[in-house]
């Protein structure tokens, strides 16, 4: 298995020529990240009343954007802007 290091080192230059590729996780796999809230609605999970976030992800359309917990949003993407 690469460490991401060499993994980044080998595909360094691949990835620079794309140019729409921006990093990659520590699995070795794109990281994305959200980007843009295009819609809130509110949602069941079990018993609980739960809000839902319609996220748009960076390297992918608005058209593939996915309905997320608020709250899975808010704890794996800290810092990101929740009421845009």
């Amino acid at each position: 298995m690469f460490h991401v290091s060499l993994l980044k080192e080998h595909v360094g230059a691949t990835l620079t020529m794309l140019g729409a590729i921006h990093d990659i996780d520590d699995l070795g796999l794109l990281a994305v990240e959200a980007v843009a809230i295009l819609g809130r609605k509110l949602g069941r999970k079990g018993n609980k009343v739960v809000v839902y976030l319609l996220i748009q992800w960076s390297n992918k359309p608005k058209e593939e954007a996915t309905w997320e917990l608020y709250f899975d949003i808010e704890a794996k993407y800290f810092g990101f802007n929740l009421e845009a």
